[in-house]
């Protein structure tokens, strides 16, 4: 595999993260980062041997010791789990979420002033 094929496979993800997760940053080193825990562990681990692939296949000696099979099962599983992200779906969830902690503090709060009123023999 040439250099410029892994660059060529690391740009396509790239262009995915930026599409799917609207992440921005220099490289795919960059963009991995600024994902942060949008991304699961797995994935991560995938991402990391392309950035990894691509050093050692910018050297001329090292790259003949990259391992083709490897990256190319690593760029097919990050392509099919960006394929899946669902940006309403995450926004949705996201949001639900939000509101779900809001409506507990709001009954933990009415549960207390209710109870500081009894106890205070208002009610």
């Amino acid at each position: 595999m040439q250099g410029s094929d892994v660059d060529m496979l690391a740009q396509r993800i790239e262009a995915l993260m930026a599409q799917k997760l609207r992440v921005g940053g220099k490289g795919l080193r960059g963009r991995l980062k600024r994902a942060g825990r949008r991304v699961p562990g797995w994935i991560r681990h995938d991402i990391q041997t392309l950035i990894d692939a691509q050093q050692i296949a910018a050297h001329p000696k090292l790259s003949r010791q990259l391992d083709i099979e490897t990256v190319k099962a690593a760029t097919s599983r990050v392509e099919d789990w960006l394929a899946t992200v669902d940006r309403n779906k995450a926004r949705i969830d996201m949001a639900l979420s939000i509101l779900g902690g809001v409506a507990i503090s709001v009954v933990v709060v009415f549960t207390l002033l209710i109870g500081v009123l009894a106890w205070r023999g208002f009610i």
